[in-house]
């Protein structure tokens, strides 16, 4: 499987040329809202792809083939991960959409940018704990219909320098 955009990288390479606007850009626009349309033709269980983290343990990157079935109701997003060689780490989480649009999964969105039909990308960025530590972590999100790809980024000094915790990367098998 070939990955087209990763998470941070993406984020990365979009803030540089300019791709990704943040959501308080001057010019008297009003900042751009998630809607639930943006996660329409999302849904399916025929993703599969990796999944790779940081091991604070061992400081080392671990990849783990994963399979996926997304499911979209309303504003929400929910996430099935099926790991076929770590079963015991089967997973859900669910993402909702906030009810005036400029947060989600309770977490503020600081940049988003419709790339073209079914095609956003949006990060956000909240204070939470990571490592069972204080962080502020930022969460970047490439969602189309062909592909998903998450990433989390984790500071535990207040955004000075920012850690690649975790890569989802999923694309639809058909």
């Amino acid at each position: 499987m070939g990955k087209h955009l990763m998470g941070s990288a993406a984020f990365a390479a979009l803030a540089a040329c300019g791709g990704v606007p943040s959501v308080n850009s001057a010019g008297g626009e009003p900042p751009p809202r998630l809607v639930s349309s943006d996660l329409s033709g999302l849904g399916g269980q025929d993703y599969t792809g990796t999944l790779t983290y940081r091991d604070y343990g061992s400081g080392e990157q671990v990849t783990l083939d994963v399979l996926a079935n997304v499911t979209v109701k309303l504003d929400c997003l929910t996430v099935a991960l099926q790991y076929p060689d770590e079963p015991e780490a089967n997973s859900d989480s669910e993402i909702c959409i906030s009810e005036d649009g400029r947060k989600l999964d309770g977490a503020p969105i600081i940049s988003l940018q419709r790339l073209g039909p079914d095609f956003v990308a949006l990060q956000t960025e909240a204070p939470g704990e990571d490592d069972n530590r204080p962080a502020l972590i930022r969460q970047s999100y490439i969602l189309s219909t062909k592909a998903i790809t998450t990433g989390k980024e984790v500071s535990f000094d207040e955004g000075e320098s920012w850690i690649e915790r975790n890569e989802l990367d999923i694309e639809r098998s058909n």
